[in-house]
């Protein structure tokens, strides 16, 4: 039994190279218009019996098909390299990407229009005209992106469009190859004076106090709420008019808690990632000042790499966070009451969040300093009641509006809310 005619052309166009292989071809409008006039034309010829007039029809009709025919098998293949000049960027920085093209076809070909189909995180996707002639032996394009939110972000592939020389039939390929780039956070700098303030003296100040016969006790510190009473110097506190701790006294290892109200009902896109943001500076911060982080999500758990976050780490896993699907944050109250040290407490939540009353009447029972940074919607501010109950419960209030930056909250005395207003 004979194969059938459309199995036996299957079967050739499958023999056929790889760059005689049809692509995927598309009629543009002028195209569409004019294989249309030339079969309205054709028409008019028959009905009128023009034989001029139908020569022209068909001519028409056959340099549409020949141009689609001559797109079709022209074979058209494509290699590319996508190289960013770095795979990790805060928000808003520029990166440098280089596209290294190759094409290969069958029949020669006008201009390319390369599109580079980057995700949305990364703005409005770049159209770059190139040479068809060039492209065969290799062209290199450049052009600048930036992340405008947290994640990852894909950079390619590469689409090229190919139209012929009359502009009636559109071929386009598409590659596989792309690469990721990581979106971070911009991490704020926060000045001493902000150490001082919400997390006390960090210890590394170090003192010597001269006894009255002019000899010297031994080398003292300042004293950290985590110290205690038992371990003051209450001699040399008096000469020095401060509380102060011995050196050679055993120092603890510094820690730091940070609560992150993760809950996918108070956020809206802009607000968790305003949230992540400020936590990040505040993390990167307590890093860089030798604290040991703890960080917890409203379910309780721990972020991975208790005890040993490296700043580079925490931005990291702050980019890919998400919300959680949670109401309330009756878990990270338990898991608090379970910690044993946890140091300055700092709670990141929303103008539209619940604070837990067993959370905030935790810091209290902590004797700790505990900051809570609030980050409000567009369409509303913190309201009285939210306010009234952070700060019954000790905790200093640090508002940051849309848009707006941590630094610049913690810098406009307006902006931040004493601990002692009521």
């Amino acid at each position: 039994m004979k194969p059938s005619t459309p199995s036996r052309f299957r079967r050739l166009v499958a023999e056929l190279p790889t760059s005689m292989k049809w692509s995927r071809s598309t009629i543009t409008v002028r195209g569409s218009s004019l294989l249309a006039a030339g079969v309205a034309t054709g028409v008019g010829a028959v009905l009128l019996g023009e034989v001029d007039l139908l020569r022209i029809a068909v001519a028409i009709t056959l340099l549409v098909l020949v141009c689609w025919a001559w797109m079709g098998l022209s074979g058209l293949r494509l290699q590319t390299t996508h190289r960013a000049s770095q795979h990790e960027a805060a928000i808003g920085t520029p990166i440098e990407v280089e596209i290294s093209l190759t094409t290969r076809s069958a029949l020669p070909l006008s201009s390319l229009e390369c599109l580079d189909l980057t995700g949305d995180g990364l703005g409005a996707r770049p159209t770059l005209l190139v040479d068809a002639r060039a492209a065969r032996s290799g062209v290199s394009m450049r052009y600048t992106c930036s992340p405008k939110t947290r994640g990852r972000h894909r950079i390619g592939p590469l689409a090229l469009k190919v139209t012929d020389v009359f502009g009636l039939i559109t071929t386009t390929k598409t590659g596989t190859e792309h690469i990721e780039i990581l979106g971070l956070p911009v991490v704020e700098e926060l000045g001493e004076r902000w150490t001082l303030r919400h997390v006390g003296r960090t210890g590394n100040e170090r003192r010597v106090a001269e006894t009255g016969a002019g000899q010297f006790d031994a080398a003292l510190r300042d004293h950290e709420p985590l110290d205690g009473l038992r371990r003051v110097h209450w001699r040399s506190s008096a000469r020095q008019g401060k509380l102060m701790v011995r050196q050679d006294a055993q120092v603890r290892e510094r820690r730091a808690t940070l609560v992150l109200d993760d809950r996918d009902g108070v956020h809206n896109p802009a607000t968790f990632d305003q949230m992540m943001g400020a936590a990040a500076s505040v993390g990167a911060h307590l890093l860089r000042q030798g604290y040991q982080l703890t960080t917890r999500g409203s379910r309780g758990e721990v972020l991975p790499g208790y005890g040993a976050w490296l700043e580079q780490g925490w931005i990291r896993t702050l980019a890919l966070a998400e919300p959680t699907p949670v109401t309330a944050m009756t878990r990270i109250t338990d898991a608090l009451y379970s910690d044993h040290e946890v140091g300055p407490l700092f709670l990141f939540l929303t103008d539209s969040s619940a604070p837990d009353a067993a959370l905030l009447q935790r810091a209290r029972s902590l004797n700790t300093a505990a900051t809570a940074i609030v980050i409000e919607h567009a369409s509303q501010t913190l309201a009285e009641d939210v306010l009234q109950e952070l700060l019954r419960n000790k905790w200093r209030v640090v508002v940051v509006p849309a848009g707006g930056t941590l630094a610049g909250s913690l810098d406009s005395e307006s902006a931040e809310i004493a601990a002692d207003r009521s």
